[in-house]
């Protein structure tokens, strides 16, 4: 399981046409480049095993339109995505499948520190669905994008 699906403070936040080519990398390298590496070392044993789950988690902000401030966030996990989707087609035939789950809408919750609100997801429906796509039953779900948010964002 891989998961950095929020962008990092600071990051991309200009508009797309003066987009600094060190925020692009730097979401990139979070969000992209980090689970191709990840999988890269850890899928191969799982191939020389004949079984192995690549789960992903991601943020709806590949089909949710953010504005010009996180446009290379954005373009990240529609890459995200598009990796699973790879990872899928090439290791499924082997017992390994690959995929993305998109949690539903943060939901913030208080500080007990005092630094301002805090966010989490529904766990117990957000954790129902993870361990089903790492179970033996979800042999037959491979390169697919989960929306695991109660119908608040469908595609």
């Amino acid at each position: 399981i891989h998961c950095a699906c929020a962008p990092p403070a600071g990051v991309a936040t200009e508009p797309s046409v003066a987009l600094a080519l060190q925020a692009w990398d730097a979401a990139l390298a979070i969000h992209l480049e980090a689970p191709l590496l990840i999988s890269q070392l850890l899928v191969r044993p799982m191939l020389a095993k004949g079984w192995g789950r690549v789960l992903f988690v991601g943020e709806h902000a590949d089909n949710i339109p953010h504005g010009a401030q996180e446009t290379a966030f954005a373009c990240s996990m529609s890459g995200l995505i598009g990796l699973a989707r790879s990872i899928a087609s090439e290791t499924g035939p082997h017992g390994v499948t690959a995929n993305v789950i998109l949690p539903g809408p943060l939901q913030p919750e208080p500080d007990p520190f005092g630094l301002g609100p805090r966010c989490t997801y529904e766990t117990d429906g957000f954790a129902a669905t993870v361990a089903f796509l790492l179970s033996d039953g979800a042999r037959l779900v491979n390169g697919a994008t989960i929306h695991a948010n109660g119908g608040q964002a469908m595609r």
